[in-house]
C-alpha cells in the first residue's frame, strides 16, 4: 500500500472559469473515498492509499464524473488539472 496524493485545479469545461468553494469527491477502486475542499482557485489536494493502479472518479456538486487512470508509486503526487462538465441543467 501507498501514500498517493492528487492535487491540481479544476475548471468549469463550458467557459473556463475556475470551480470554486466547494468540496471535490474521489472514489478509487478498489473502493476508497476522500474528499478535498476547493480554494477560491479552485485549487484540491486529495490523500488516498492506493495500490499499484487504479481509476479514480472524481465528483464536485452540480457537475459530471470524471474519471482518471492512475498509477501509484510510494508517496507520489499527481497533478490532475480538471475540465469538469456542469450537470444538464444545474448551472
Amino acid at each position: 500500500m501507498a501514500l498517493f496524493t492528487s492535487r491540481g485545479y479544476i475548471t468549469n469545461s463550458s467557459d473556463g472559469a475556475p470551480i470554486t468553494d466547494t468540496v471535490v469527491y474521489a472514489a478509487i477502486f478498489p473502493p476508497y473515498l476522500g474528499s478535498s475542499p476547493v480554494n477560491s482557485h479552485g485549487f484540491y489536494r486529495i490523500v488516498m492509499t492506493v495500490i499499484g493502479s487504479g481509476k479514480i472518479a472524481f465528483k464536485v456538486p452540480f457537475f459530471q464524473p470524471r474519471y482518471e487512470i492512475v498509477s501509484s508509486v510510494m508517496d507520489s503526487t499527481v497533478w490532475l488539472n480538471m475540465s469538469m462538465e456542469p450537470e444538464p441543467g444545474t448551472l
